[in-house]
Parts: C-alpha cells; structure tokens; sequence
C-alpha cells in the first residue's frame, strides 16, 4: 500500500510543498482579518510542516498523465475524446473500416467522488474547433488520454472562461 502524498502552496515561500499529511487550522475569523489571512492548512513535509492555503492542498490520485506527471486533486486536465463506428462488410461481416463520428477534448477540475473515485468535474466538452458543446461533471479521467494543464489555485481561468 502506497503512503499518501498531498501538496499545497505556501504564501510565505510562494511555492508548492509536498507531505503525507495535512490539517485544517481552526483560526477564529477575528484572527484571520486581523493576519489578512484566508483559511490555512498545515502539511506535514518530511522537513518540518508548512502552513499552506486551504484551497490549494490536493491529494495524489496515484496516477501520471500521458507526460509522466503526476496528477493531484485540484488538477486541471485536458482529455482528447474520439467517438467512432466500426464499418462491417454486410456480406463477410469482416471489419472493414472506422468512421469518426465526432472529437475533441474535455477540460475540467479532478475531484474524489466518493461513488466513483477521481473523476473531472466543472467539465466542459469542446469540438475540434475549441467550441463548448456541453458542460458536465463526473467524466472519467482515462490519464494515457489526459494532461495536467494547470490547477485551480494558480490557473481557475482556464476553467472560468
């Protein structure tokens, strides 16, 4: 069994940390405006723990992208799609060829659904041209098809435009 991995960004080293294990800190909102800071977390590193921004920390899902990198809950992923059609020869019932019937890709946020395990959600399904086709959620990450193209925390843009 595999140890868990986590990252979150640290303000203070304006880096990304990596650790095995991560708590929520229980500031008062008085504390928070009189720091200027937003909800935290501290992640326990092999060093020594880091405070980091709750809303960046995300947990390794055990799987790389088709470019060997490994992808985090929090993840923005780009996934190619191709539905096609098998053409049979109505004599032989041999394969005879495949007919594409539509393609393009999907972009959406990785997050743990109980039910179904790390799926894309926030998704958005985009033809070969780039245009939205629809909006989903819970769409399968297939990672030999997907790439980590970002990450909520440093670029909600790719997802929000």
């Amino acid at each position: 069994m595999r140890e868990p991995k986590f990252r979150g960004f640290s303000i203070e080293t304006n880096s990304w940390h990596y650790g095995h294990g991560w708590f929520k800190c229980d500031y008062t909102e008085e504390y928070k405006q009189e720091k200027g800071i937003t909800d935290n977390a501290i992640l326990y590193t092999d060093g020594s723990p880091v405070e980091c921004e709750l809303k960046s920390m995300g947990q390794f899902i055990g799987r790389l992208d088709q470019n060997g990198k490994e992808i985090f809950a929090g993840d923005i992923m780009r996934r190619e799609f191709e539905i096609s059609r098998d053409i049979i020869d109505p004599v032989s019932l041999g394969f005879v060829d495949r007919e594409i019937e539509e393609s393009g890709y999907f972009i959406g946020v990785v997050n743990y659904r109980p039910s179904e395990g790390f799926v894309l959600n926030k998704c958005k399904k985009f033809n070969e041209d780039g245009e939205i086709i629809s909006q989903l959620s819970g769409v399968k990450i297939y990672p030999k098809y997907a790439t980590v193209i970002g990450n909520i925390y440093e670029n909600p843009e790719l997802i929000n435009s």
